[in-house]
C-alpha cells in the first residue's frame, strides 16, 4: 500500500497543518508556498501564513490538494480537516437541493403536449432552449461548471469528457435546435398568393341592392367617352 506524500490536519490551536512526508523533489513544498503556506520550525510542517482567516486557510488547502494531486502526489486528509471543510462551507451549500432536478420542466412539457399549432411549439422551444435563462442553457452551464471543477480539483480525464459534452451541447444549441425552431415557423406568403387573396370592391347602388340591369342603366351616358362598339374608325 502506498504511503501518503502529504497529510492535511486541523487542530484547534494551529488550524490547518500540513505534514510533508516527501522531500525530494522539493516541488510539493513550493506548491504549498504558492497556496499561502509557510514552513514551521517543526521539520516537514507547514501552517497558513500569519493573519490568514480560517475559511481562507481551508480553501487554500483544498486548492493545494488539487494541485498536488494533479502532479501525481498522494495526499490524505484527517477527520479534523474534513470537519473544518464542512464548517467553512456556506450554509446555503449544505441545504438539500429540491429533487428531482427536472421537476420545473413538467409544466413546459405539458404545454408542448397541449400545443395547437407550430407557432406555439416554436415559442416554447425558444423559451426552453434558446434563452440564456432557459433549461437547456442552464444544463449547458452546469456541465461547464462541472468540467471547470474537475480541472481545478485534479480530475483531468473527467474534465476532458465534460468539456466534450459542453462542446456538443453548444453545437446542438446553435445548430439543430435553432434550425428546428426556424422550421416550425410558417413559410412567408409568396407575392402570387398575396395577389390571389386581393379582392375588388364593386360600388353598391344607393339603395344598397344589386338587381337586374334596366334599359336606363344600359343606355349610353351623354358627355362621357363614346362606346367602342359605336365609334366609327376613320380610314
Amino acid at each position: 500500500m502506498r504511503s501518503p506524500d502529504l497529510a492535511f490536519f486541523h487542530s484547534p490551536e494551529h488550524g490547518v497543518v500540513v505534514r510533508l512526508d516527501v522531500q525530494d523533489p522539493p516541488e510539493p513544498a513550493e506548491v504549498l508556498r504558492r497556496h499561502g503556506f509557510v514552513h514551521t520550525p517543526i521539520k516537514s510542517r507547514f501552517h497558513p501564513a500569519p493573519g490568514t482567516a480560517e475559511a481562507d486557510a481551508v480553501a487554500n488547502a483544498q486548492h493545494a490538494i488539487s494541485a498536488l494531486t494533479a502532479l501525481g502526489y498522494y495526499t490524505v486528509t484527517t477527520a479534523g480537516f474534513d470537519e473544518a471543510v464542512r464548517q467553512s462551507t456556506p450554509a446555503a451549500r449544505r441545504q438539500p437541493l429540491p429533487l428531482p432536478s427536472g421537476a420545473s420542466m413538467a409544466p413546459w412539457i405539458d404545454r408542448i403536449r397541449q400545443a395547437t399549432d407550430p407557432d406555439e411549439v416554436s415559442d416554447l422551444i425558444g423559451h426552453i432552449a434558446l434563452r440564456d435563462d432557459g433549461a437547456f442553457a442552464q444544463f449547458h452551464d452546469a456541465m461547464e461548471e462541472a468540467a471547470r471543477w474537475c480541472d481545478d480539483h485534479g480530475a483531468p480525464a473527467a474534465a476532458a469528457s465534460l468539456w466534450a459534452v459542453v462542446g456538443s451541447l453548444s453545437d446542438l444549441l446553435t445548430g439543430d435546435m435553432a434550425e428546428a425552431q426556424r422550421n416550425l415557423a410558417p413559410p412567408p406568403a409568396s407575392p402570387r398568393c398575396v395577389a390571389a387573396r386581393a379582392t375588388t370592391t364593386m360600388p353598391r347602388p344607393a339603395n344598397g341592392r344589386i338587381g337586374k340591369p334596366t334599359a336606363a342603366s344600359l343606355a349610353p351616358r351623354t358627355g362621357g367617352p363614346p362606346s367602342s362598339s359605336t365609334t366609327s374608325r376613320t380610314r
